[in-house]
């Protein structure tokens, strides 16, 4: 019904029908008819997070967590410390079915995952596994540009650790810009830049064309290393919007 009123323009008569049949009665002048059909949807603003499975054989499988409700786990994919699947690839499937479905261009307006960290003493914080998360995900975004899919823009979740909405935890935290307060309340609330503030400062300004690392990797046997010319300066829901920003509709 979405589809057909916000971005078909019409109700057609099977929705009709189909709204007859489930005895509701909608009553609907010409003025408002008209009201549909000039004021569809321009753009959809969707959230990515993560990707679940479905299985006949459930009792074989396990259930993993999730942004709003939980899915069974694809046992070839990599799991956050909420057990929350990482699957970059899905990222371009997705916008390629959501394009296909509705034909509207696309706005990415959250992406990420939490992460448990520490600054350490001299009020550094580098997290290659936060840059290795967006890096392999912008790219997916560019390869379903390059299928076609018309993507407007991209936004992460979020700049600044703040208290996770799932699970009320500051520890989970999100951010490139790390804010010192627990789970209590406790701390000072003082900013510090993580590594990947500097890194996606540098994506923003190129328009996503650089994604290198900044000099910081992870060898094989978990140490970290970092390179001597590292740039830094210290240590499925979806919403449609019309070009005015209202908010059309909103659907899972």
């Amino acid at each position: 019904i979405v589809k057909i009123i916000l971005v078909e323009k019409f109700m057609t008569y099977f929705i009709k029908k189909l709204l007859k049949d489930k005895n509701f009665n909608i009553r609907m002048t010409k003025e408002e008819e008209e009201l549909l059909r000039n004021n569809t949807a321009d753009y959809a603003a969707m959230s990515y997070y993560n990707s679940g499975v479905v299985s006949k054989d459930t009792d074989q499988m396990e259930m993993t967590g999730g942004n709003v409700f939980g899915a069974y786990k694809n046992p070839y994919l990599s799991t956050n410390e909420w057990g929350w699947t990482v699957d970059a690839k899905g990222l371009r499937y997705t916008l390629n079915h959501v394009y296909q479905m509705y034909g509207k261009p696309i706005f990415i307006i959250e992406n990420g995952s939490g992460f448990y960290e520490k600054i350490d003493e001299n009020g550094s914080l580098v997290d290659p596994y936060r840059v290795a998360f967006f890096k392999e995900h912008i790219e997916q975004l560019r390869y379903a540009v390059e299928d076609g899919v018309e993507v407007l823009g991209y936004v992460m979740w979020g700049p600044i650790d703040i208290v996770s909405s799932g699970t009320g935890q500051m520890a989970k935290r999100y951010g490139f810009i790390y804010v010192d307060q627990d789970d209590f309340g406790n701390g000072t609330m003082k900013r510090y830049k993580k590594d990947s503030f500097y890194w996606y400062k540098k994506v923003i300004a190129t328009n996503g064309e650089d994604l290198e690392d900044l000099g910081i990797n992870i060898e094989k046997d978990g140490k970290l290393t970092v390179s001597k010319n590292i740039l830094r300066s210290s240590s499925f829901e979806c919403v449609l919007y019309g070009t005015d920003n209202s908010i059309k509709s909103v659907f899972l």
